[in-house]
């Protein structure tokens, strides 16, 4: 939690018991779990990381979302002169 504070996140609670509070991240927490974590059994969590680290980008970079003009988060921070991360690790957190 340290960590994620000095990196400037800040702390947010939805209710108890209700997912809606945050729509946008109860979206993206489904889309991780049906892309990483149930896709397959892993052997080791740096099989894991790596495997979510390759789809945090891919997310990122490559994916195109129709609420951003079919753009990846990415290339739509570039395109309005946005802070953008070229890459993500769950390492570096």
């Amino acid at each position: 939690m340290k960590r994620l504070l000095e990196l400037g996140f800040t702390i947010s609670m939805s209710r108890a018991g209700t997912p809606t509070d945050n729509g946008y991240a109860e979206r993206f927490v489904g889309m991780f779990k049906l892309a990483v974590v149930e896709k397959k059994r892993y052997k080791t969590l740096g099989e894991f990381v790596k495997q979510a680290d390759q789809w945090l980008n891919f997310y990122n970079n490559e994916r195109p979302h129709s609420s951003l003009n079919y753009l990846s988060p990415n290339q739509f921070a570039i395109k309005n002169n946005l802070e953008n991360i070229s890459y993500l690790s769950i390492n570096s957190v």
